[in-house]
């Protein structure tokens, strides 16, 4: 048994408050009870379909735009310059023309 610190009245070991005073003697713990994760059934079945949906789509794009791209446009390359090494005791500065490059395209029309 023990008493209460506000007026002294006997409680019982497992009272909470005082029913003389009304104070509470003991403050009331939430218990928090551990619940089980829920396991979303969707979740593990559509990112998996998810993930092979779009490597199907990259890979048929990849496919699509090599079947479809012209193979008969053809860049123009330049030559390479030779060049030619020289040794001096002077500085030298050189410039060179911009180097063009010119691109054809044909388009079949169907």
């Amino acid at each position: 048994m023990k008493k209460c610190p506000n007026c002294g009245r006997i409680l019982h070991d497992d009272s909470i408050f005082c029913f003389g005073c009304m104070s509470e003697i003991n403050k009331r713990q939430e218990i928090v009870l551990a619940t089980p994760k829920k396991v979303f059934l969707k979740a593990k079945i559509t990112t998996p379909i998810i993930a092979v949906a779009l490597v199907s789509a990259t890979v048929f794009g990849v496919y699509t735009y090599n079947n479809n791209s012209d193979k008969t446009t053809a860049v123009k390359k330049s030559t390479p310059r030779s060049t030619a090494t020289v040794t001096t005791n002077t500085p030298v500065t050189t410039t060179l023309p911009p180097v063009t490059t010119v691109m054809t395209t044909t388009t079949k029309k169907a």
